[in-house]
């Protein structure tokens, strides 16, 4: 299986079939570099990567995002880390 392939794996566990579904419908000429991107080298290679378990990498991501005051990816990725086991 591809980066690629692992990545949208990886997003399906962490945020379901839902979000996917509806991060599809949001992709365009113009965005697709972006959505490819995230499946390939976000999820594909840093949250399929070994070393921290998912929930770890979880409150890592949340830290930076609220440090870095981005509200948006911070909803998604608060989901996700409740699905990891975040409390």
């Amino acid at each position: 299986m591809g980066t690629k392939e692992v990545g949208r794996q990886v997003m399906r566990e962490l945020m379901g079939d839902a979000f996917l579904e509806a991060k599809d419908k949001t992709r365009n000429n113009f965005n697709a570099v972006i959505h490819e991107y995230a499946e390939e080298v976000c999820f594909g290679r840093v949250w399929a990567r070994t070393g921290i378990d998912r929930k770890q990498r979880s409150i890592l991501n949340i830290a930076m995002l609220t440090a870095l005051n981005r509200p948006a990816q911070l909803r998604s990725h608060l989901e996700g880390a409740l699905t990891n086991g975040c409390t």
